[in-house]
């Protein structure tokens, strides 16, 4: 969000809308100009930067007695 709202300040003119969800969309079917992906790209003819890491992690709580 930080690197947005930097965007935004030095371009005022500009918008910026999300689209979030739980499925690989189709950039250009969906009318899309940037689209951030957690994995590996697949072979195509899209081009991709890589701006971190994600660390999977998994959690529980205790049994209830």
């Amino acid at each position: 969000m930080p690197g947005i709202v930097d965007y935004l300040a030095r371009y005022p003119a500009m918008e910026v809308s999300a689209l979030l969800v739980d499925r690989v969309a189709n950039l250009l079917e969906e009318g899309l100009d940037v689209g951030v992906r957690i994995g590996e790209l697949p072979d195509s003819s899209m081009r991709a930067i890589g701006v971190g890491r994600v660390r999977r992690m998994v959690y529980a709580a205790p049994a209830k007695r």
